[in-house]
């Protein structure tokens, strides 16, 4: 339940900073990074808007390689191979780690430079994160 959660609230915050995406249209906006290609916080990051999307597509991409069948949903095949480590010790300490470095690069964005709402999705991306550690916390796993 806490997955399916994490998984919604995700593509929330996705979804609101895809609406406020500067003027661009969605199909524009998806041209410029094909399915395929691996994201990286190297992209020419100018603005603050910049560094929030590709932190997005960063996290997304090591959410996917976590989370298989997310992808399957999608439509991505790339990791149709594989069905997931679900509960493992190994998918623990890895979702732990994605979402420590998720909030550690959000940290590095200055928030009040982004539009309000590049706002919203950093607080739903925050809260996300931070709703992962918790849910991944020896009382809960227990």
């Amino acid at each position: 339940m806490t997955l399916l959660r994490n998984a919604l609230i995700g593509a929330s915050a996705l979804s609101l900073a895809a609406c406020g995406a500067g003027g661009e249209d969605m199909a524009s906006a998806s041209s410029t990074t094909p399915i395929a290609a691996e994201p990286t916080m190297e992209v020419l990051e100018k603005t603050e808007h910049d560094k929030l999307f590709a932190l997005f597509a960063v996290a997304d991409e090591a959410n996917l390689k976590l989370n298989p069948i997310n992808a399957l949903f999608r439509g991505d095949m790339r990791y149709a191979d594989r069905i997931g480590d679900f509960g493992t010790e190994e998918y623990v300490q890895q979702d732990i780690s994605n979402a420590r470095d998720n909030l550690s690069r959000l940290a590095d964005i200055d928030r009040d430079a982004l539009s309000t709402t590049d706002q919203i999705a950093y607080d739903v991306f925050k809260y996300n994160q931070e709703q992962t550690l918790k849910g991944n916390t020896d009382e809960i796993r227990a």
